[in-house]
């Protein structure tokens, strides 16, 4: 499968269990239905939000981490073939 496939999939289910786990809980007396679906609808959009500022993160990471080594590499390949 691809990866975008993938992770909608992940992403829907992570809705629907977060859904699923909010509609059972039990938020006290004067919880209408309409209450809850306003949580859940709201904390859908911070963690379908949350997965791409990760990737990016981790990107980002990646990037400093291996990106710096990558720059001396090709600075010195530039060098050696200059000075021959």
């Amino acid at each position: 499968m691809k990866k975008k496939v993938v992770y909608s999939l992940v992403a829907s289910l992570i809705a629907a269990g977060t859904a699923t786990a909010i509609m059972a809980w039990e938020l006290g007396p004067e919880t209408t239905p309409m209450a809850k679906f306003f949580l859940i609808f709201f904390g859908a959009i911070i963690v379908l939000q949350c997965i791409p500022a990760l990737l990016l993160f981790g990107c980002i990471v990646k990037e400093v981490a291996f990106g710096a080594r990558k720059t001396a590499l090709v600075e010195n390949q530039s060098k050696t073939s200059a000075s021959s």
